[in-house]
């Protein structure tokens, strides 16, 4: 089996950032939302985790609430941006991030988000799969609003025909857990 564990993290949108960090437990400074959810739905996972696996997140859009502030300390207020969200406003600083907390050295990428994104996702991993890393491990953060995160950690190259959404790429997982919060 090609998939070694999936898990699903939905979550409300009245939860806390400071909620959020307390189910987490360790939860890094200064991070934020899109860090923070896709650390707590990789949780599950972690103690399956090579150190040479490879991180691969996509979402629709980086922390709205992070560009708005950002936006408007540099356009509105015209202040210099603090360096907090200076950093979170690089999508990049979220894959940083969880392959800090999550102890992983392999290849780091993030991607926008798209209506194809699994087999984006699978097609990436699939390469490095087949080349340099032991294990993959997929994020995909949908609508940071009302958040669903959806996390699949592979071992090998996945032979993918017509599964293109997560529901269906889980069916083929005894690992599976599920969380809303």
């Amino acid at each position: 089996m090609s998939i070694l564990a999936a898990s699903l993290l939905n979550c409300s949108s009245s939860i806390t950032d400071r909620e959020i960090k307390q189910k987490i437990g360790s939860a890094p400074r200064r991070t934020d939302r899109l860090t923070l959810l896709s650390l707590l739905a990789a949780k599950p996972l972690k103690h399956l985790l090579h150190s040479s696996c490879g991180l691969y997140v996509a979402s629709v859009n980086p922390d709205e609430k992070n560009m708005q502030e950002l936006l408007n300390a540099v356009c509105i207020q015209k202040l210099a941006p603090k360096p907090f969200q200076f950093v979170n406003s690089v999508s990049n600083a979220a894959g940083f991030y969880l392959a800090k907390e999550l102890q992983l050295e392999g290849p780091n990428l993030f991607l926008c988000s798209n209506d194809n994104i699994w087999n984006n996702l699978l097609m990436l991993a699939k390469l490095d799969l087949a080349c340099t890393v032991k294990q993959a491990l997929l994020i995909n953060c949908i609508n940071l609003a009302a958040p669903r995160i959806e996390v699949i950690l592979l071992d090998a190259p996945l032979i993918v025909s017509g599964l293109t959404d997560f529901d269906r790429l889980c069916q083929q997982t005894p690992n599976f857990s599920s969380q809303s919060i």
